[in-house]
């Protein structure tokens, strides 16, 4: 992903059971430790991507970005925000690279 692309899916798995959410999102933090936080959307098929990664139905998110949301290159961090009923639950971080 490049500085300025949008209508990229951006997939995160969780490992658990997500089925129950009253609320997911996905914050990323960015460089320079801004932070962003969207909507996601619960993944309800499981799929392999191009790398080879499975992602289980009920198991991860997905957003779709729009114009702006990529607007600085390095080194990011994206975690999945889970919130049901009883409980909020931030994931771990994962970290990508976005290009100029």
């Amino acid at each position: 992903m490049n500085v300025g692309e949008w209508g990229a899916t951006i997939n995160v798995a969780t490992g658990f059971n997500m089925s129950a959410a009253t609320l997911l999102q996905l914050q990323f933090l960015m460089p320079a430790y801004i932070t962003k936080t969207v909507t996601a959307t619960l993944g309800i098929t499981t799929f392999t991507d191009p790398s080879g990664n499975v992602f289980t139905a009920n198991n991860y998110v997905f957003y779709k970005t729009i114009a702006g949301d990529i607007a600085a290159a390095g080194n990011w961090q994206v975690k999945v925000l889970y919130t049901d009923a009883v409980q909020y639950l931030p994931s771990t971080y994962v970290a990508f690279t976005v290009g100029a």
